[in-house]
Formats: structure tokens, sequence, C-alpha cells
């Protein structure tokens, strides 16, 4: 008997499961262990379109607290690009005063870190929901 193989992805990571299709039997679909997650997946003929067999992919579990870190990572540009931009404002008032020109740089300073850091926490949280 000749074999003859077919390809569907896994529905947990997505890539493609090759399998003989002579496996499935009568059945439409099978479980089996992915080779590449080793975690539980149904394959199918992808020839077979009917809408019972073409089981739907996992809905995507949100991580918890993420929704928190955007909404802080958003604050914290806020306010570092508040901070920025008042403490360039009061640079340029502060004349020759050396005093008040310090302050206000170090002001804008702090205001572009925390810019930085509202960007870095950003792509965290980009990779924790990926994960």
């Amino acid at each position: 008997m000749k074999k003859t193989f077919a390809v569907c992805p896994c529905q947990n990571c997505g890539k493609q499961i090759e399998f003989d299709r002579s496996e499935l039997g009568f059945a439409k679909t099978r479980t089996i262990e992915c080779p590449h997650c080793q975690q539980e997946t149904a394959i199918f003929d992808p020839k077979d379109t009917s809408e019972s067999v073409i089981p739907a992919p996992p809905e995507p579990e949100e991580k918890p607290g993420t929704a928190f870190l955007t909404f802080a990572c958003f604050v914290m540009f806020a306010i570092g690009l508040g901070t920025t931009i008042t403490g360039f404002q009061g640079y340029y008032a502060a004349g020759e005063d050396p005093a008040w020109r310090t302050m206000y740089v170090v002001q804008y300073s702090s205001g572009f870190v925390l810019i930085a850091l509202g960007l870095i926490l950003s792509a965290l949280v980009r990779l924790i929901r990926k994960e």
C-alpha cells in the first residue's frame, strides 16, 4: 500500500506536522503529541475542509499583570515626556543663573530616564505576552 503524506499545523506551536493519511483511518481527526513542542494536538487531513474536521485553535491566554504593566509603561512614558518638556522650558527660561540651569538639566535628564525605562518596560511586557 502506497503511503500518502499530509501536513497540518500544530495547534499549540504552529509548526507543521507531517503524517501518513492512513493513520487517520475512518476518523477525521486524531490526537497526537507534537514532535516540536511535545503538547497534545489534533491532526487532520487538510484536503477535507468540512467544518467538523478542522478544530479551532486554542484561545491565547492573557498573562496576569500585563495590562497593569502596559498602563505603567504609558504612565512612565507620559510623566517622562512632561518632565523633559518642562525641564527644557525651565532651562531656557533660567537665563544665565547656573544654579537654576543645573536644576533644570537634572529635571530633563530624569525625564529622559523615565522615557527610556517606559520603553524598556514595554518591550519586556511584549516578551511576557508572547511566552
